[in-house]
């Protein structure tokens, strides 16, 4: 960081990493429901069990459901309290907020002080960074991704691309799909180039071969459990409570699972989900992609009340916006369970969550002829990510890739400034 501001807003921003991190270790809740099948993962690897063969349903589909990447984190860290391992992960957020600074700075944004207030009011970047979840390191990997862009295409820096889409993959599921955009997308990309370069091929490899182990230790081609747990218990369930009703969706559900449960192999079992889902997928196939659409976009105004219940106490997550939209509880309900206090805490990050999508929806549109252009990849990247999450995307969710929306938000309020100062002048 070159200027004395910047490095004051970097300061005050890793400030309030510290603050955060008092208040977690005062709320005493490290934990959330997935970061047990993180936990249970990193057990996995350290018996080395994790590329064993299991016909066992409930383990086999636990021994695919979450990537490695953050279980050998964990691993890592395995022998020291889990208040260190949080600690650990605060000194990544700060490192975080300074890869945000030099992207700031390498794309001659100015750094105003307002920035601190967005990231104030994008409070799950300090939320997720200090529970034992992996979505501090996806901003980690997105960020550098992000920053590496920002320079003339090189091979080593294509290189270094390529590895960072393995290991978002190995992060999270979700970003096993964009494997394939990466492909194609280079594909053009260096042909127009007029450059051949075996990097290409290396996400593809890795994605094949990680799709064969699991077939190895499963009997079912698969990345991750997760898709087919999301297509039944996310996706299509919430998709029929809000074409329909919840009372449908839940007698959908429960007959799926029911005859699933006759099948005896979990490699049959899967298959049976998976084409029940995409059958259903295309009876319906305009409205659920309508839906998917709607739901997808909704995430990233999402203000995140569970974000924020995570200091207080532990919930089953079906207490928010996302079960009113879908018709299985009503806006009475949600305004009786929630102190008044929370919600007043939730109408300048609401605020700032619609500022940072209309900054976001002008840059694309007054970009769209850059689309293809190396340094708009991460863009792109972000927008495959948003409709992949579809009807499950949130807050938390959309954390990751907030520190890209934050540079996105600065960049257009900066242009608006001297868009005002030329009209002044």
């Amino acid at each position: 960081m070159t200027t004395k501001n910047s490095k004051i807003v970097f300061g005050i921003i890793a400030s309030l990493f510290l603050v955060f991190y008092f208040l977690r270790l005062c709320s005493g809740i490290f934990k959330i429901a997935d970061s047990f099948e993180y936990l249970s993962t990193s057990e996995t690897l350290k018996k080395a069990m994790f590329f064993i063969q299991s016909n066992d349903f409930i383990n086999a589909e636990a021994a695919t459901k979450r990537p490695i990447l953050y279980p050998i984190f964990l691993l890592v860290n395995s022998m020291v309290n889990i208040k260190v391992v949080i600690f650990i992960q605060t000194l990544f957020g700060i490192l975080n907020t300074y890869m945000i600074l030099k992207c700031i700075e390498k794309l001659k944004i100015t750094i105003h002080n307002y920035i601190i207030l967005i990231v104030l009011f994008t409070p799950s970047i300090f939320i997720y960074t200090q529970l034992i979840m992996s979505e501090w390191l996806v901003m980690t990997l997105v960020l550098v991704m992000t920053y590496t862009f920002l320079y003339e295409f090189t091979k080593k820096r294509f290189l270094l691309i390529q590895i960072l889409t393995i290991l978002l993959a190995l992060t999270k599921p979700v970003f096993f799909p964009i494997i394939y955009f990466n492909f194609i997308y280079f594909v053009i990309f260096l042909y127009r180039k007029k450059i051949f370069s075996l990097y290409l091929f290396f996400p593809v490899i890795f994605l094949f071969s990680y799709l064969k182990i699991n077939e190895y230790k499963t009997g079912y081609t698969h990345f991750s459990s997760i898709e087919n747990i999301n297509l039944i218990d996310y996706n299509l369930y919430y998709y029929k409570s809000f074409t329909e009703s919840q009372e449908i969706a839940d007698k959908w559900r429960n007959s799926v699972y029911e005859k699933g449960k006759q099948i005896p192999t979990y490699a049959a079992r899967n298959r049976y989900y998976k084409e029940t889902a995409t059958e259903e997928i295309k009876s319906n196939l305009w409205g659920y992609s309508v839906y998917h659409f709607f739901t997808s976009i909704r995430g990233m105004i999402d203000p995140g009340r569970f974000d924020v219940m995570t200091f207080f106490k532990k919930e089953d997550g079906k207490q928010g916006f996302i079960e009113i939209l879908n018709n299985n509880k009503t806006m009475a309900s949600f305004l009786n369970q929630q102190n008044l206090w929370i919600i007043v805490i939730l109408i300048p990050i609401f605020i700032m969550q619609l500022l940072k999508f209309f900054c976001f929806c002008t840059f694309v549109y007054q970009n769209k002829s850059h689309l293809f252009s190396f340094r708009f990849y991460p863009i792109l990247i972000l927008i495959l990510y948003i409709f992949l999450t579809g009807p499950v995307n949130c807050s938390r969710l959309m954390m990751p890739l907030q520190g890209l929306m934050i540079i996105i938000t600065l960049h257009q309020l900066n242009k608006f400034q001297r868009s005002l100062k030329k009209m002044k002048s």
